[in-house]
């Protein structure tokens, strides 16, 4: 219960409304109209699958009614996060085949890794419930593309320098394991330079602009970095989710108001 609500803190945060049964059933309700009248009315149901969640049949029948809806309105309404010990295995199995949240690496890292894309799914769900149409830039070649074709916000030229810098290892961004398999697996494809122009679109989009001349600090591009990041393992992501479930692909939508990209699985 901590962990689902730290995730609703935050989702209230970045300006979500967000319906939990635990605080949104008044005394005195019915629990099962309440809880279905809460799965109709949201966007995006998140399912927190652990040995103990799954083992209770409010929580069985709070996925089927949500699935129901799915399946109805042909876009994606689950998110399953996986937690604890818990196996594909143990799943439902008309959620198995689904793209999940695995925070089963322990919670507080795994959020820490993953907050983004999930705010981002939720964000989009939010947006096509309200009827605005986004576009979608499918991950591979035509996203590429659009990181090549992004022009700066300030002095380009030192922009591109920084993104040498920072493709480079100026920080340390590529440490880990996985990290370089998804540098690597993206360089061998795109090249060096659609890893750089990638670095300065989020460069852009996080508002660091360094200027002709200026010191920075690495923590200035924690941010840019964190993104591009998340970018690569959307690239790394791509095969995955073709092999476990081609009728979803894996796609970039820009923001409405700022053009910033967020990922989210869709149905072909």
């Amino acid at each position: 219960k901590r962990y689902v609500a730290k995730v609703h803190q935050e989702l209230e945060n970045r300006g979500l409304k967000v319906w939990r049964d635990a605080s949104a059933i008044r005394p005195g309700q019915r629990l099962r109209d309440a809880i279905n009248a809460g799965i109709q009315d949201s966007a995006a149901v998140a399912i927190f699958c652990s040995p103990r969640s799954l083992s209770s049949q409010w929580v069985l029948n709070e996925l089927d009614m949500a699935m129901l809806r799915e399946l109805r309105e042909r876009r994606i309404v689950v998110l399953p996060v996986l937690m604890g010990q818990v196996q594909i295995s143990d799943l439902p199995q008309d959620i198995q085949g689904k793209l999940c949240f695995d925070f089963r690496g322990g919670f507080d890292k795994e959020w820490e890794d993953q907050r983004e894309r999930f705010i981002s799914a939720v964000h989009y769900a939010a947006a096509e419930v309200s009827g605005y149409s986004p576009e979608f830039i499918p991950v591979g070649d035509e996203l590429v593309g659009r990181f090549i074709g992004h022009d700066f916000h300030g002095d380009d030229v030192t922009a591109r320098v920084v993104a040498v810098m920072l493709a480079a290892g100026y920080t340390d961004l590529f440490t880990r394991e996985d990290d370089h398999m998804l540098k690597a697996a993206f360089v061998e494809k795109y090249g060096t330079f659609a890893l750089e122009k990638m670095i300065v679109y989020w460069m852009d989009m996080t508002g660091f602009r360094p200027g002709v001349g200026e010191s920075f600090e690495p923590s200035e591009t924690l941010a840019a970095m964190d993104a591009t990041r998340v970018t690569l393992a959307a690239f790394g992501a791509v095969h995955v989710l073709r092999e476990t479930n081609p009728e979803l692909r894996l796609v970039a939508i820009p923001q409405k108001e700022t053009g910033e990209l967020s990922f989210s699985a869709v149905h072909r």
